[in-house]
């Protein structure tokens, strides 16, 4: 069920898509689309604040609004998120950042929540100061990713190609020599895209989303063209797959997978895939490229000692290589706002962390 607020009216949503579309911090996260393919599960809410103040001042035409995704993540306790937002038209100040944040509680309690999380925009360090003043605390793990790896666009591909780590390099035309092709595909494909998705779940130990959310993602995104499918053939094979998301002027890598076969390795598959979704992304007059995320804690390490020592052996050593740039953007913040989740959330709380249960309720919200 969708319900979409201003000072207690009801708002078309798409005015509110509209202006995400329009800001540069702006996100497919905050849109109708991405509530749309969270499913049924999923309430989702937004507020807009016109009253809000930002660096202009009182009375220049300010906006900021937040898009709610609401869920039930136990059988005491319902958890509002905001995901890249709020969003604001001007440099948000400490009174712009209450204002909206005001109204996002008294939604999220209306809804019936006891705790709220916030991730800000990226690159919004600004709102993230101000919600620290306004009793938020930096929540144990991201409901998103708040750091990765940025390839800036709008270069020649020679120039682009020239930017990739000699291996990189040497890799992808190897793959061009050993007759890796990379064709767009469709919705017929998503079953080839969950075989292996998932085949690279299993070799890597997490958990793999549902194929069902891999078809509600595509139609609700792919309408408004914000989801293509790369797949790179070998042999009459299709051995890799890559799900892209774009919004705004950036291409996000956001599901790939590949079969693990010998072969498949040997041919660099993986290296095809990803230059052939960088060059689609640079055609199409896109500004960046987002390798996908990557743990916070490994970015910090990967400021001090630098990104290519840093990802050595992790899950994230393939994102390094293609000419991408280090990006941390404000971590998730968290805050009770109903007496009843100091008990059950705040209990849970304590025992967030990527393998312990609150992880895996995170990655749960993430994936389904």
């Amino acid at each position: 069920m969708m319900e979409v607020t201003e000072a207690g009216q009801h708002v078309e949503s798409l005015k509110w898509d509209d202006l995400v579309a329009a800001l540069r911090t702006g996100s497919i996260y905050q849109t109708a689309a991405w509530a749309e393919a969270k499913g049924r599960r999923t309430d989702t809410r937004v507020v807009i604040d016109r009253r809000a103040s930002g660096a202009g001042g009182p009375g220049r035409g300010e906006v900021a609004g937040a898009r709610l995704l609401i869920r039930r993540i136990g059988p005491m306790v319902r958890a509002a998120y905001v995901s890249y937002g709020p969003l604001f038209t001007h440099p948000p100040n400490r009174s712009a950042v209450a204002s909206i944040m005001t109204a996002v509680e008294t939604e999220a309690r209306a809804a019936g929540c006891a705790v709220l999380l916030v991730q800000p925009a990226r690159g919004d360090h600004e709102t993230a100061g101000h919600l620290s003043a306004l009793g938020y605390e930096p929540a144990p793990i991201d409901v998103a990713a708040s750091a990765t790896l940025v390839v800036d666009l709008g270069r020649a591909d020679d120039e682009l190609f020239r930017d990739l780590t000699k291996s990189r390099r040497r890799n992808v035309r190897r793959a061009q020599r050993f007759g890796v092709s990379v064709v767009l595909g469709g919705r017929a494909d998503l079953g080839v895209l969950d075989r292996l998705y998932s085949a690279s779940a299993r070799r890597h130990g997490f958990a793999a989303m549902s194929r069902s959310y891999l078809e509600r993602q595509w139609d609700a995104l792919r309408p408004g063209g914000n989801m293509q499918l790369f797949l790179a053939r070998l042999d009459g094979r299709t051995v890799a797959a890559a799900a892209m998301i774009s919004f705004g002027d950036t291409v996000e890598s956001k599901i790939t997978g590949w079969d693990g076969t010998a072969r498949a390795r040997t041919c660099y598959v993986n290296d095809a895939v990803n230059w052939a979704s960088i060059t689609w992304a640079n055609h199409h007059g896109y500004h960046r490229f987002d390798l996908g995320g990557m743990p916070r804690d490994l970015a910090h390490r990967a400021e001090e000692i630098g990104v290519a020592e840093a990802v050595k052996g992790t899950g994230s050593e393939f994102k390094h290589g293609w000419g991408g740039r280090l990006a941390i953007s404000p971590p998730t913040y968290h805050k009770v706002i109903r007496p009843s989740g100091h008990l059950t959330y705040g209990l849970g709380s304590r025992l967030l962390d990527d393998s312990g249960p609150g992880g895996r309720l995170v990655n749960w919200l993430r994936r389904t």
